[in-house]
């Protein structure tokens, strides 16, 4: 008997911020310019299979998450910024990649075999280009940062379980 169980989930997605030749002001409070991208991707898989007495058995389950993300904040020509506390000019992405798999055999009298993959892949790119600008705070701070938070998480499970010989293993990958 046999079992398996795939599932591959590819997300892409940019947010920009694109200001040309304009004057960006604040009398009375901030100005506050901002790129972001938020993701959450939640995979749960799962394969059983059980064998007769004298059958083998084996389960599987390959989970891969791909996460493609870009913030960007482009201000070009000679646009100016002035407000009367901050200034701030952001670009801010922030994934969260949870995978759980699960692969449980149980043969007869031969072999039974578990096994369960996982692959996250996050490539995430936050960027600010500043043109000929002129940042200017009254009465605060002037801010440009970027900023990225990655939390990648993989449960994985394997059993294998015969009278004979029982094989279980699991391989989580991670790749940023």
């Amino acid at each position: 008997a046999a079992g398996g169980a795939l599932a591959v989930v590819i997300n892409s997605a940019t947010a920009k911020v694109l200001i040309g030749k304009a004057i960006i002001e604040s009398t009375n409070g901030n100005v506050v310019i901002e790129a972001a991208n938020t993701e959450k991707m939640i995979n749960i898989v799962g394969s059983a299979s059980a064998a007769p007495t004298g059958k083998a058995s084996a389960a599987g389950v390959l989970i891969v998450l791909i996460s493609d993300t870009e913030a960007k904040v482009n201000i070009a020509d000679g646009a100016s910024v002035t407000a009367h506390k901050d200034v701030q000019i952001l670009a801010n992405t922030k994934s969260t990649l949870v995978d759980v798999t699960l692969a449980v055999s149980a043969g007869g009298s031969t072999a039974a075999v578990g096994a369960t993959i996982a692959v996250n892949i996050l490539k995430h790119k936050a960027n600010i280009t500043l043109g000929r600008v002129t940042l200017l705070s009254k009465a605060g701070d002037v801010i440009v940062a970027t900023n990225g938070e990655d939390v990648s998480v993989i449960i994985a499970l394997a059993g294998g379980a015969s009278k004979g010989t029982g094989i279980s293993g699991t391989i989580p990958v991670f790749v940023t």
